[in-house]
């Protein structure tokens, strides 16, 4: 049986001939991570974490990106987070594969995003991109004008089953589902009065709901955005149930240039659902699970001391319970694609809180080295 890494080895190979018309990056970082345990003892984890990107050149109509992802611990773990192409014709432009479309507006939380639930936890928020899921599918994009546009998407959600399934195994293929379980919609974009006004529609087959938003971006004094969105099931369409379904995201941005290389970016989320628990829960799940509070903040503060130097503070807070997730960070490149990157991190509220002290992994701290080289970079 062909294993995945014996694909990924293939399509290297295959690449390398044609390596004048592709742009390769690769990033590589280990990462060596400390926390605290329920024992109260500290635990260690290393792990190496790669990626391979490939984008075409050369033709300004067709364009087609693969992402290869690998993380070696004790254990090999290989993902495809990206493989598509992108064409564009004289009234429309295609897109089809393993990608990610971005709706609505928000860094952390976004409402808007029907696709990828916006207004969930991510995995983690120490580091980097907080919104980087992607699904197989299709897009159909009419641009109307400068800033107005019309979408459509059909997400066929494909079941990936073990082709062999002795434990040495690791080469899956896609099963058939039934065409009730897939999802499709749509979203129209324009320009009102200097304000980005979008909403959408999208049917998810395996919910059986039809799910709706809408979404405005604008800037006065800083950078502004909001989206509300609801849902309504087609077998229940009870009040309360879309009541609870309610969700709104609001965020601040603002980006301040302090002289030479150095600047100060403040970022503020927040994500909302007035119909769900204002008080405190006494045994809510724990992160990253999302219990139904009504309320999350996410502030952020990164301070770019010069283009080398950066120091980073973002927390997670849930109101409700009065509990929070702190993080604060530092990264240094010292030379071009070379990135020391330190982060650490702690729970401060109660045992019964969401971000409780006193369970396991409540506080770590996590060294990172991280380099990037390709001909993308120009190396």
């Amino acid at each position: 049986m062909v294993k995945k890494w014996l694909v990924w080895a293939i399509l290297v190979l295959l690449a390398l001939p044609l390596h004048g018309e592709i742009l390769t990056l690769i990033k590589l970082s280990d990462s060596l991570l400390f926390t605290h345990e329920l024992n109260d003892t500290v635990g260690v984890m290393n792990y190496v974490d790669s990626v391979l990107n490939f984008k075409s050149a050369g033709n300004r109509n067709v364009k087609a990106e693969l992402e290869l992802e690998a993380t070696v611990s004790d254990q090999l773990l290989l993902n495809i987070t990206k493989a598509y192409f992108k064409a564009r014709f004289p009234v429309f432009r295609l897109t089809m594969g393993k990608t990610r479309v971005s709706w609505g507006e928000g860094f952390l939380f976004n409402a808007g995003d029907l696709i990828f639930d916006g207004l969930s936890f991510p995995s983690a928020i120490s580091t980097g991109d907080l919104r980087i899921e992607t699904d197989y599918m299709a897009v159909l994009y009419f641009p109307l004008g400068r800033f107005s546009y019309f979408e459509t998407v059909y997400l066929p959600k494909p079941v990936m089953v073990d082709m062999d399934p002795s434990p040495s195994s690791e080469f899956y293929m896609p099963a058939s589902v039934d065409i009730g379980s897939t999802e499709a919609g749509g979203r129209f974009q324009f320009d009102i009065a200097r304000t980005k006004l979008e909403f959408g529609y999208l049917y998810k087959g395996a919910l059986r709901s039809h799910n709706a938003f809408v979404s405005l971006q604008g800037n006065l004094l800083v950078d502004w955005n909001l989206s509300a969105s609801c849902a309504i099931n087609q077998d229940n369409a009870d009040p309360e149930l879309i009541k609870q379904s309610l969700g709104v995201s609001f965020g601040l941005f603002s980006q301040f240039g302090l002289g030479s290389d150095s600047s100060l970016t403040l970022r503020l989320e927040s994500a909302i659902k007035p119909f769900q628990r204002w008080e405190e829960d006494p045994s809510p799940p724990a992160f990253p699970a999302m219990p139904s509070y009504a309320l999350y903040l996410f502030p952020d503060i990164t301070f770019a001391i010069d283009s080398s130097l950066s120091l980073q503070l973002r927390s997670l807070i849930s109101p409700c319970d009065a509990s929070a997730m702190i993080f604060g960070g530092a990264g240094w490149n010292p030379y071009q694609g070379l990135t020391f990157n330190f982060y650490a991190g702690a729970m401060a509220g109660d045992s019964n809180d969401i971000f409780g002290w006193g369970r396991e992994k409540d506080f770590f701290i996590m060294l990172e080295t991280q380099f990037l080289f390709g001909t993308e970079l120009g190396e």
